[in-house]
């Protein structure tokens, strides 16, 4: 597990994640051609009563996921 302190949207947060995760997100934003701050930023704003490290899980798995149906 990893910890990543960051502000986002105007607060402090810690974000501990695998590295796997945090590859994909990393992978996400370079790809969107936008920071990962900016990614996690906007997974916060979308993700409702939802803690913020499972959302962001939710959203590396639905996105590769997404890519991934596109292949086929």
């Amino acid at each position: 597990m990893i910890s990543r302190a960051m502000k986002i949207n105007g607060r402090r947060a810690s974000v501990k994640l695998e590295s796997g995760f945090w590859k994909a997100l990393d992978d996400m934003a370079r790809r969107r051609g936008i920071s990962i701050i900016a990614l996690i930023s906007e997974i916060d704003r979308t993700r409702g009563t939802a803690p913020l490290t499972s959302a962001l899980r939710v959203a590396a798995v639905s996105y590769f996921r997404e890519a991934l149906h596109r292949m086929a």
